[in-house]
C-alpha cells in the first residue's frame, strides 16, 4: 500500500494543518457529546485535548507503518533483483580460492574459510532480516 502525501507548498501544509485540527475538534466535541451528554466535552476542555492527541497519534502511527511497509517492500523487490548476486560471488570466491589454496600457504586457506562463512552469514542475515521471503518469520542464523 503506497499513500501519496504531497504539497505544493508549505502554505498549503499549514492549511492542511488547520484543516486537519479543526476535523479532530469537531470530532471530539461530537463524539465526546455523544457518549457523555451534551455539553459535556465543553465543560471538560482536557477531554477534548487528550481526544485530539488520541487522533493525531492514530493517524501518525498509520502514516509510519505505511511508510515503513513500502520501504519494507523496496527493500525486498531490490534485493530479489540482485538474484542472489552477492552470495553466489562470495561463494565463487572462496571456491575459487580453495581451488587454488593447495598451491598456496596455510594462510590462504584460512581466508578461503573465512570467505565461505561470510556466503553463508549474507545468506544467514538475509533471511534473518525477512528480506528474501518478504512475509515468513524471521529465521536466526546458526552458529
Amino acid at each position: 500500500m503506497t499513500l501519496e502525501v504531497t504539497f505544493a507548498t508549505a502554505d498549503s501544509a499549514m492549511r492542511q494543518a488547520v484543516m486537519t485540527a479543526d476535523e479532530y475538534l469537531c470530532g471530539a466535541i461530537e463524539r465526546i457529546d455523544a457518549r457523555l451528554g451534551k455539553g459535556y466535552a465543553a465543560l471538560h476542555p482536557d477531554l477534548i485535548a487528550a481526544f485530539m492527541r488520541t487522533a493525531a497519534q492514530d493517524f501518525h502511527t498509520a502514516l509510519v507503518k505505511v511508510a515503513a511497509q513500502d520501504m519494507r517492500d523496496e527493500l525486498c523487490m531490490t534485493i530479489d533483483s540482485f538474484g542472489g548476486t552477492i552470495e553466489k560471488a562470495l561463494a565463487d570466491v572462496g571456491t575459487a580460492v580453495e581451488t587454488h589454496a593447495a598451491s598456496l600457504d596455510p594462510a590462504a586457506q584460512t581466508i578461503a574459510a573465512a570467505i565461505d562463512g561470510l556466503a553463508a552469514r549474507a545468506g544467514n542475515v538475509a533471511e534473518m532480516l525477512d528480506l528474501h521471503s518478504c512475509g515468513r518469520p524471521p529465521v536466526m542464523p546458526q552458529q
